[in-house]
């Protein structure tokens, strides 16, 4: 659901049968400016196990306020160069911690095997490309999604029918726990508001003992 994804869920990802890996990422959606275009750029936290990126050219961010941008934007930019990213009519700042990026390299994401980068919730909704930057880059504490990989997948060719079966045998069990899933994060995030509005009150109470203690 919107309520973010936990630690918990990578748990409960990691226990299902036929899953090698699982690992937590985060991910938006921005506008960079490039001379009179506005690009519409996923923007994810490079991730250390699964489904990695595959470098092209220079080097993989090391730093906050690094990046790796798609290669298929090349032609528009240069390692070294910089890129500014904004919301669209929303405070990107809300979500990353960095809005300006510099360059190191180039590569290929597994997520798409052609030449389209699929959909996107903003601007005129077609997605321009992608960046990988450090998880410290992103401010929000909950993940967007759960890489996984199945056991046994790399020994398949991606495609096949063998590897089809495999793969969609592990996402029906996946499927099988979402609700489940949804509920408990549902439940973590009670618990957080919770928490905060109990520490509030309690800092509250001892904010108003103490200016009763000087007014007596």
């Amino acid at each position: 659901g919107t309520r973010g994804l936990s630690d918990n869920a990578v748990k409960a990802f990691s226990g299902v049968e036929g899953i090698e890996t699982a690992e937590g990422a985060r991910s938006v959606e921005a506008l960079a400016q490039y001379e009179d275009v506005t690009l519409n750029l996923r923007v994810n936290s490079l991730p250390e196990k699964v489904s990695l990126p595959r470098l092209t050219s220079g080097a993989l961010p090391q730093r906050s306020g690094e990046c790796l941008m798609d290669s298929w934007l090349k032609g528009r930019y240069s390692i070294g160069d910089t890129i500014v990213l904004s919301g669209d009519g929303e405070d990107l700042g809300e979500t990353l911690e960095v809005t300006e990026f510099t360059i190191t390299g180039f590569g290929v994401c597994p997520d798409f095997l052609n030449f389209s980068r699929g959909t996107s919730t903003i601007g005129n909704g077609k997605s321009d490309g992608f960046l990988y930057v450090l998880p410290e880059d992103f401010s929000i504490d909950y993940y967007t999604v759960i890489y996984a990989a199945a056991e046994g997948a790399k020994d398949q060719i991606a495609c096949t029918e063998d590897y089809e079966d495999l793969v969609e045998a592990v996402t029906d069990r996946l499927e099988g726990i979402e609700d489940l899933r949804c509920e408990a994060r549902y439940g973590e995030v009670v618990d957080e508001a919770k928490e905060k509005l109990a520490d509030a009150r309690q800092e509250y109470n001892d904010t108003k003992a103490e200016a009763d203690e000087k007014i007596a």
